[in-house]
């Protein structure tokens, strides 16, 4: 009879102990969701924020003699300061100004190393038309 009590015994504190290391596994789950969540989101506003910059700064007040219509260049190159301001390491970025028919880069920048070898990476594109009908994409890769 005592031999039963103690295998009873020792099975329900296994039991508790499984159910207890179950809990705090999946606590730590959800605390390692949080953080890719709001890793994710920061990664996002700051590609958003970037592209936005982009949108105001390199594409309106174009200059003459630029060669491709709508591109300003000064606003091009404010853009790249500024991204190089907000993106600090460990974040990396790549911007590439491309045409959206051809593919041909118009401007392109990296930041911090670039996003080649990064594991988490956001994406943001924005396709842009002007006046002599050229589509052009602005590609903002943010990553860490």
């Amino acid at each position: 009879m005592k031999g039963q009590l103690f295998i009873s015994d020792v099975l329900v504190s296994i039991l508790v102990l499984t159910i207890i290391v179950g809990f705090i596994s999946w606590e730590f789950e959800q605390i390692y969701n949080r953080t890719s969540d709001i890793e994710y989101a920061k990664l996002s506003s700051l590609a958003n924020d970037i592209s936005q910059m982009a949108v105001k700064n390199a594409f309106y007040n174009t200059l003459v003699g630029i060669p491709q219509p709508g591109v300003n260049l000064a606003g091009w190159n404010n853009l790249v300061a500024n991204a190089s301001e907000l993106i600090q390491p460990p974040y990396s970025y790549y911007i590439v100004y491309s045409n959206a028919d051809t593919g041909q880069i118009i401007f392109s920048t990296t930041g911090n190393g670039g996003c080649n070898a990064k594991k988490n990476i956001v994406n943001v594109k924005r396709l842009r038309a002007d006046a002599s009908s050229l589509v052009t994409v602005l590609d903002t890769k943010v990553c860490i």
